[in-house]
């Protein structure tokens, strides 16, 4: 339809392109074809081809929504609604009867056309999924209004219970409180999200747990939850739900919606483990027949609520009448870690019986048709699967990915889809028993809606607002002789510290015994999952202090994690007063293995981010923001091997890596800030002195994207050619804690660098060097680094292309600042193809041994010095280099 097809760019003010515009949207909007070609060419949907394909859709399978359960009725009766097409009406509070089970049912909620009618399956989506994880919500209604409307939607409550209370009890020793109801009529379904309590004191208590059971009536006669079937459990810290010991009522949300069907009884039990529950209570009042009597445990026994004794809360169905504002509409769609408990248990992929074994791991996700989840996971077995679907009644009604006997099968990511009649799915893993073989922790992400919207939408963002600003103070103070502004960590921070890298990142000791170096001065504060500090599936999600220890039989030593956590803790506290800081350390390393087989898709990198989202839910479970400041990089030995190996391609791959790096960890802890890779370069030296491409890369990368070099590892004691000692790891963590603080909080880390060179004249040469401070020192003394072969040239050679190079015959430091180091050499270089080297050098006599005895290495460090927690100087030592001249 185009006339005139000028060409024009878009903008163009020509009366012919106006023209054509006119012509070609007349088309667009009034024709009757499917599409319509602009004046550039491009073809587009027109209004007719639109309305074809929106009729399209809702004749293949969508959802058909209505506001209320009259307007889904009278469309049913009227024949407007095709067999089996799922309905949905949302935000009508009222209830009806069900035409197909002949059960009082809300009106909001799920439908499926069958020939009786509207069948009600289950609560709408936005009711049943926005309370389905734990949360403090508020006290005062004015929070909770600010909350949905930082969301986008409104919502309304069904009362079912509410007892008002007339005066507060409790004793010091409660350490349960328990409400049971009594019968309701027979067919009512009484289902509840929201349940609220009058305390006082809970603010101390450090743990509130409110469970949800269900029973029949007559049954035993003692407290319950006797003969009772647990339904839903909320764990919360006390001070999360009260702010002060005041008097106040709280508000606890269920993990989902539960709900019984008379004549079934609902029961509540509130507990806390120390004791020193105070709540509400009235007298019984005539005509009230619902939760009438409490109960209460005691260390040293239980017993009846003395009159009065009915414990007053209120319980309600919170149902959401509003979706989401368009604008919010995309964060809603993010891939989200659930938080998971796992059994050790698999489910029976042909019953859905949950069957208790060591061997397995298994998690029970509520769910409905059309869920979807991604699940990394290992099958194996003639009877498990991936995940097992299971109807209302807990019955496999369906199955992906079953396994076979003796076939290990790995799963990652694997797109799950729930169909029809599913109530609830079972994934299921192979437990980490099985001899060579790394499985992975159960991941389960879900699509969609995530389970609470308010978390979703309004806190994760905010979380990602505080990690972007994670600093709230500035102090000007002096850190090992380096002056500047620190910035200390924001309040409720909470520092991940991974240790990632090759056998001397695992803490490989090969000694007989060598003792334990320093020890963790802060247990509250600096921490590691109680399974222990090298991280595997297996590891338990609490937090224990953490610690280092040495096993002759398995050749594992210290590793520096400990070290880095406390050091850092001790110097952000004096140089910021902020002594809030929580580290969690874990040590996620592969000995004798290269770089690309430790990142993105391995199984020790999923290994690695599955201990970092375990933190990071950990941290959000105590109300911590979790953030990743930097990682630990010890690797490359192995790499140095590889046939072919340039500083070229391990630059390349190392910067690849940073990025997965980056990318990954900021999904895992929803941290803006990008976290640094910390890399200590490698002492081990190739047999020829000139072609060490891990070093030079190492060094050469330092302040490229987000890697920084924390500095050298020569000058570390070793226990062997390649693996430092426990001596060894304990500095190498200090050195991990100088260079975090220096990039993290301070102005950036700053290596000791070469920035230019020139003659003096034909035997002398003049180096000028970048540090943290000034003056640079050649250290003769030997209490760190031996000198011998090296006292004269303190670790520089120079290389003219001849075979027969001059020698450095000493290096002293000169200029402003000393600053400087001229060396000076034993003859004119023959040629002008000059380099120079430093610290890749070994002894004549080394062996291949590495470190601060015979090892490649050189005296040279800046006047930068900490002094580590067992009272020794921490220095900053020039990483090896080569360069050209």
């Amino acid at each position: 339809m185009t006339k005139y097809n000028t060409g024009n760019p878009v903008g163009s003010s020509s009366p012919l392109d106006l023209y054509d515009n006119a012509e070609n949207l007349d088309a667009g909007i009034n024709g009757s074809a499917r599409t319509w070609n602009d004046r550039r060419g491009v073809t587009r949907k027109s209004w007719y081809g639109i309305e074809t394909d929106f009729q399209a859709f809702l004749a293949d399978g969508s959802t058909i929504e209505f506001p209320t359960w009259a307007a889904a009725s009278a469309a049913g009766g009227a024949g407007q609604i095709p067999l089996n097409r799922q309905v949905a009406v949302i935000g009508d509070t009222g209830s009806h009867t069900d035409p197909v089970s002949g059960l009082t049912v809300p009106n909001s909620g799920r439908y499926v056309m069958v020939a009786a009618g509207l069948e009600w399956r289950s609560p709408d989506v936005l009711t049943q999924k926005a309370d389905r994880n734990p949360t403090r919500f508020g006290i005062a209604e004015a929070q909770r209004e600010a909350e949905d409307a930082a969301v986008a939607i409104s919502t309304s409550e069904t009362s079912a219970v509410d007892v008002a209370r007339s005066e507060m009890w409790g004793q010091a020793g409660n350490l349960s409180a328990v409400a049971a109801g009594e019968q309701s009529a027979t067919g009512t379904v009484l289902a509840v999200n929201v349940f609220r309590f009058w305390v006082q004191n809970f603010a101390r208590l450090p743990s509130v747990t409110l469970e949800i059971y269900k029973r029949m009536p007559g049954g035993p006669g003692g407290m319950p939850p006797l003969d009772a079937t647990l339904m839903a459990s909320v764990t919360l810290a006390g001070a999360d739900l009260s702010p002060s010991d005041a008097e106040q009522e709280i508000e606890i949300r269920l993990p989902e919606v539960v709900s019984v069907t008379g004549p079934e009884i609902l029961i509540w039990k509130l507990s806390s483990p120390t004791g020193g529950l105070v709540i509400g209570r009235k007298t019984d009042a005539a005509g009230v027949t619902q939760f009438r009597r409490g109960w209460y445990t005691q260390n040293g026994g239980d017993g009846l609520v003395i009159s009065p004794n009915r414990l007053a809360y209120s319980a309600a169905l919170r149902t959401v009448v509003q979706r989401r504002d368009p604008e919010i509409d995309s964060t809603l769609q993010w891939w989200v870690d659930r938080h998971l408990e796992l059994t050790n248990a698999y489910c029976n992929r042909d019953t859905g019986a949950i069957v208790a074994t060591a061997d397995f791991r298994c998690a029970v996700v509520p769910a409905v048709e059309g869920d979807q989840f991604q699940v990394t996971a290992t099958v194996v077995g003639s009877v498990a699967a991936l995940a097992v679907f299971r109807n209302a009644s807990g019955a496999a009604i369906g199955f992906v990915h079953g396994g076979a006997s003796g076939v290990y099968v790995d799963y990652t990511d694997e797109l799950v889809t729930c169909p029809a009649d599913t109530a609830s799915v079972v994934f299921t893993t192979r437990a980490n028993n099985v001899p060579g073989r790394i499985n992975l922790d159960l991941a389960v992400k879900e699509k969609g809606i995530y389970p609470n919207i308010a978390e979703t939408v309004s806190r994760i963002p905010a979380l990602a607002d505080v990690n972007r600003q994670q600093q709230f103070d500035k102090v000007s103070a002096s850190y090992g002789g380096y002056s500047t502004t620190w910035r200390a960590p924001a309040e409720g921070i909470c520092y991940i510290l991974p240790t990632l890298g090759q056998s001397n990142a695992l803490g490989v000791n090969v000694l007989a015994s060598d003792p334990i170096t320093g020890s963790n001065a802060y247990p509250s504060s600096c921490l590691m999952f109680s399974g222990g500090l090298r991280y595997t599936q297996d590891t338990d999600q609490t937090l224990i202090p953490v610690a280092e220890s040495f096993n002759a039989a398995q050749d594992l030593g210290q590793t520096a994690a400990m070290s880095w956590a406390t050091h850092l803790r001790r110097d952000v506290e004096a140089l910021t007063g902020h002594d809030s800081v929580r580290t969690i350390s874990f040590v996620s390393a592969l000995g004798s293995t290269a770089l690309p087989d430790l990142t993105r898709g391995s199984t020790q990198y999923k290994l690695f981010l599955a201990a970092v989202r375990r933190a990071s839910r950990i941290c959000r479970d105590n109300g911590w923001s979790p953030v990743v400041p930097a990682i630990d990089w010890m690797q490359g030995e192995r790499d140095s091997t590889w046939a072919g190996m340039t500083k070229g391609r391990r630059s390349r791959t190392m910067q690849q890596f940073a990025r997965f790096l980056c990318d990954d960890i900021k999904a895992a802890t929803g941290q803006v800030d990008t976290p640094v890779l910390l890399v200590s370069q490698t002492s081990h030296a190739n047999s020829s002195t000139w072609n060490q491409p891990i070093r030079e890369s190492d060094y050469e990368l330092d302040g490229v994207d987000n890697i920084r070099l924390a500095g050298p590892i020569y000058q570390f004691p070793m226990s062997d050619t390649i693996h430092l000692n426990c001596l060894g790891q304990y500095r190498r963590g200090a050195q991990l804690a100088r260079a975090t603080i220096n990039e993290v909080l301070g102005d950036g880390q700053r290596t000791i660098r070469v920035v230019r060179s020139r003659w003096v004249d034909a035997t002398r040469l003049d180096v000028t060097f970048d540090c943290n401070v000034f003056p640079l020192v050649v250290d003769g003394s030997g209490d760190t680094i031996a000198t011998a072969e090296i006292a004269g040239s303190a670790g520089f050679i120079v290389d003219d292309g001849t075979g027969s190079p001059p020698v450095v015959t000493s290096a002293a430091t000169t200029g402003t600042f000393n600053g400087v180091v001229r060396l000076t050499l034993s003859a004119a270089p023959a040629t002008q193809r000059i380099r120079l080297g430093y610290a890749v050098q070994r002894n004549s006599d080394a062996g291949g041994q590495n470190g601060p005895l015979v090892g490649a290495r050189g005296l040279l460090r800046d006047s930068m010095v900490v002094t580590d927690e067992v009272g020794a100087p921490s220095y900053n030592w020039c990483p090896a280099f080569i360069v050209d001249l």
